[in-house]
C-alpha cells in the first residue's frame, strides 16, 4: 500500500494567529505555485482514493489534484486540532496563564473550548486503523500539520511530543509504503 500525506498550501491568515478548526482559504498565489510542484510530483493517474479534511484549505488542495478515476472521500477525522475560544486570536493575545497550562501538558491538556493533542491522536489513529483495512492500493490524503505529526508518531511508534518537533512546512509532502500493514519506507517528498 502506497500512502501519501500531504499537508495544505498556506492559510490566508495573518502571521503568529491560532488556528485549528476555523474554515480558512489559502493564498491563492502560493497555492498554483505548490499545486503544480505537487502535480509533477505525485503519480495522480495512480491515485485510487483521495481523503481530504473537509476544512476549505484541504479540499480546495484535494480538488485541484483529484484525478476523474480517483475515489474522493471527505472525513472529519482528519481536521486540523480544534483550539477552541482560541481560534484565530493572535498568539499574544492569548490568556498567559491558560496557555502556560496548555504548554506545559499539550497531550492531555485542551485549549478552552477545544480539545488536547491525545484527542487529535486517537481521532488520526482511528482514520488510520480504518485507512490499513482498505483495499486500494494508492492513496492521497490531504490535511493538517497537527494530524500529519500525530500520524507520524503513529506510524514511527514515537513518542507524540516527539513528533512535534518534526518541522511541516506547508504543502509538506510524505510518502509511506506499508506491507502487511508494517511501514516499510517513510520518505519526505517535499518539505513545501
Amino acid at each position: 500500500m502506497h500512502i501519501y500525506l500531504l499537508r495544505h498550501t498556506r492559510p490566508d491568515v495573518p502571521p503568529e494567529t491560532c488556528y485549528g478548526q476555523s474554515d480558512i482559504d489559502v493564498v491563492e498565489s502560493t497555492f498554483r505555485q505548490d499545486l503544480e510542484k505537487l502535480r509533477e510530483t505525485l503519480p495522480l493517474d495512480q491515485i485510487q482514493v483521495i481523503f481530504t479534511s473537509p476544512l476549505q484549505r484541504c479540499d480546495k488542495l484535494a480538488r485541484s489534484l483529484h484525478h476523474p478515476r480517483a475515489t474522493y472521500i471527505t472525513d472529519q477525522r482528519i481536521r486540523e486540532l480544534n483550539f477552541g475560544r482560541w481560534e484565530l486570536m493572535p498568539w499574544s493575545q492569548i490568556n498567559g496563564k491558560e496557555l502556560q497550562q496548555w504548554i506545559n501538558d499539550f497531550r492531555h491538556a485542551p485549549a478552552p473550548g477545544g480539545e488536547s493533542h491525545m484527542d487529535l491522536y486517537k481521532r488520526a489513529e482511528a482514520f488510520w486503523q480504518d485507512l490499513m483495512r482498505r483495499e486500494e492500493q494508492h492513496i492521497l490524503v490531504v490535511t493538517h500539520g497537527g494530524v500529519m505529526k500525530s500520524l507520524l508518531s503513529l506510524i514511527l511508534e514515537m513518542p507524540l511530543e516527539k513528533s512535534y518537533a518534526i518541522k511541516l512546512s506547508y504543502s509538506a509532502l510524505i510518502y509511506t509504503h506499508y506491507h502487511e500493514n508494517a511501514p516499510q519506507k517513510v520518505n519526505f517528498l517535499c518539505r513545501g
